[in-house]
């Protein structure tokens, strides 16, 4: 069972979905002149899209898992949950992708390329990994990668047949 590990991003989310409508309001109360409340509301609505940002990223952070199995890998997303069996699977490689940097791509026998986003290089400290230090290189594939990829030749090789 995964906890929520990212406890300080967490809390930063909170207190700014919290403080930041709370502050906003109290200014626009303040407020004495038609402009000061204009300004007041639009950067209010500024933090509001700040504050919703930071939650989904939270969530997203929270939810977000790449689940292997001797059956398969799970790629778990904010939204949806995609279930690969490794018969399906043609190879494991790390993302070239400009923001999903590293994160574990799984490419299917058609064609597919489905990615782990919660595997990518700026997750690692909310995955509580810190830097991993055997991947200094900035091309070289992350822990999960790694670690899926030797699962799937662990596949390859039949160990993981039912007998």
């Amino acid at each position: 069972m995964r906890t929520l590990q990212i406890g300080g991003t967490a809390l930063f989310a909170l207190l700014a979905a919290v403080l930041i409508p709370v502050l906003s309001v109290m200014w626009i109360r303040a407020a004495s002149s038609a402009a000061s409340v204009a300004i007041a509301i639009v950067l209010a609505l500024v933090a509001l899209a700040v504050t919703l940002l930071l939650v989904i990223h939270v969530l997203r952070a929270a939810r977000a898992a790449l689940i292997i199995t001797t059956r398969g890998v799970r790629i778990r997303g904010l939204l949806r949950t995609v279930w690969i069996p490794w018969e399906s699977v043609a190879r494991i490689e790390s993302s070239g992708h400009f923001y999903w940097r590293r994160a574990t791509c799984v490419v299917t026998t058609d064609h597919r390329q489905l990615l782990a986003v919660g595997t990518a290089d700026q997750y690692q400290i909310l995955r509580g990994e810190g830097r991993d230090l055997a991947a200094q290189d900035p091309t070289a594939p992350l822990l999960p990668t790694r670690l899926a990829i030797g699962a799937h030749r662990r596949f390859l090789a039949g160990e993981f047949r039912e007998h």
